[in-house]
């Protein structure tokens, strides 16, 4: 009895090892879908980073084209400008009675504007479309001056000569106002000077002017 006990138990244990084994393997079959998908994510992942790195990439690309497109019309702004000052400080170092300072011609004695500089859209006969940027100096509210200064950068060589045909008619413009002779032989004005030197123009009705632009040529790129 006891050696047909021991006989049944042997042949349950080995039944269970066997049971358990199948249980394991079947086991590690679900488990290897998931192995799969791990491993194909370790393979995907790379592709990825070099997606987000492409992505990062064209990125900078584009920012590197619109710094492009908007840093040429900046430093172009910069240079009419500076044009212009190198005119103002060319007019103030002549005239006892001027001050050049924060980009005007100030009154020598009291250090308030006695011109003021404004964009040269302020004078009609200048199209937005010719215009790269362009100023404006001329006497403060209230003056009776007849001093007119303006310097324009043109789009190209067309959009030049129609600037140039601009200031023919701001020219005409400031004749008829001040008709009167007396007025220009007052301020030892003989003429009013335009010159075109590449893309840029200046308009000067000024004392010196033949030496104001002289100045204007000398600075202009």
């Amino acid at each position: 009895m006891k050696k047909k006990f021991m006989g049944i138990l042997g042949c349950l244990l080995i039944f269970n090892l066997f049971g358990w084994h199948q249980v394991k393997n079947k086991v590690e079959e679900i488990k290897q879908p998931d192995q799969v998908k791990n491993q194909e994510k370790e393979v995907k992942q790379p592709d990825e980073t070099k997606k987000q790195e492409e992505e990062v990439k064209q990125s900078d690309e584009a920012k590197d084209k619109i710094g492009e497109m908007v840093q040429p019309k900046h430093e172009k702004i910069e240079e009419a400008r500076g044009v212009l000052d190198k005119v103002l400080e060319y007019i103030a170092e002549h005239d006892s009675e001027l001050a050049f300072g924060e980009g005007q011609l100030l009154d020598a004695e009291l250090g308030v504007p006695r011109f003021e500089t404004v964009p040269i859209s302020e004078i009609k006969h200048f199209e937005d479309k010719d215009v790269v940027e362009g100023f404006i100096v001329r006497p403060v509210v209230g003056v009776e001056d007849p001093y007119l200064l303006i310097v324009v950068e043109a789009v190209d060589k067309s959009a030049s000569e129609n600037l140039n045909k601009a200031m023919g008619k701001v020219k005409s413009d400031q004749q008829a106002q001040f008709r009167d002779a007396d007025i220009l032989t007052k301020y030892r004005i003989n003429d009013n000077k335009t010159t075109r030197q590449g893309n840029y123009l200046i308009y000067v009705t000024w004392e010196k002017s033949e030496e104001i632009v002289k100045i204007f040529e000398q600075h202009v790129r």
